[in-house]
């Protein structure tokens, strides 16, 4: 582990313990975040039945992480180290985590893959917001004491330069925009039966 990488922890890692309000929102974030996008995801999913083109984009973003979660296990398996907690004293875990590589932050890769893409398909100034979650998505990481920046700027990369090929590519699908029609009938169907 480089000496930078070791500073760049322990700059936001120490600033854990210090405020509890801080401690429980860096946990949260760390640990739930994944959760609350699977909800927005699912709620944009329905709230945009008429606009095909952001429903494409949201089968872009889950194409983009599944690509970008395997270029991550593949990286990994060439370069792999433990969490802070596991390698270094005086660490702030704040959320519990079994020891394992922590390089590339999977975390960081769910995250990002997602945000990338809404942040390009978004053409309003709240496309900076995704930009924003992820970013402290990212950092919750190294505040609780499971990553290293490292593994978090590794996974980020990946997820970006993946999530935005993955959408000049695809966005304009001819493919996904039938599944997002075939979905639309399905879901039609269902609804006027009820």
């Amino acid at each position: 582990m480089n000496t930078i990488d070791i500073q760049g922890f322990r700059i936001i890692n120490n600033s854990a313990g210090s405020w509890e309000i801080l401690d429980l929102f860096g946990a949260f974030l760390a640990t739930y975040f994944p959760v609350f996008l699977a909800l927005f995801l699912t709620m944009k999913w329905f709230q945009k039945r008429a606009d095909s083109s952001y429903r494409v984009m949201l089968l872009v973003s889950i194409i983009a992480f599944i690509l970008s979660e395997l270029l991550a296990k593949l990286v990994g398996q060439f370069y792999s180290h433990v969490q802070p907690f596991a390698a270094l004293p005086n660490v702030h875990q704040l959320i519990e985590k079994e020891a394992g590589n922590s390089f590339p932050s999977d975390h960081t890769v769910l995250i990002f893959s997602f945000m990338i893409v809404l942040f390009l398909h978004t053409k309003t100034a709240s496309c900076y917001l995704y930009l924003l979650a992820a970013v402290l998505a990212g950092v919750s990481r190294i505040f609780v004491g499971v990553h290293y920046p490292s593994d978090v700027l590794a996974g980020a990369s990946i997820a970006v330069v993946t999530g935005s090929v993955c959408y000049y590519l695809l966005k304009d699908s001819v493919s996904l925009r039938k599944v997002v029609a075939y979905a639309g009938s399905v879901e039609g169907k269902i609804l006027r039966r009820k």
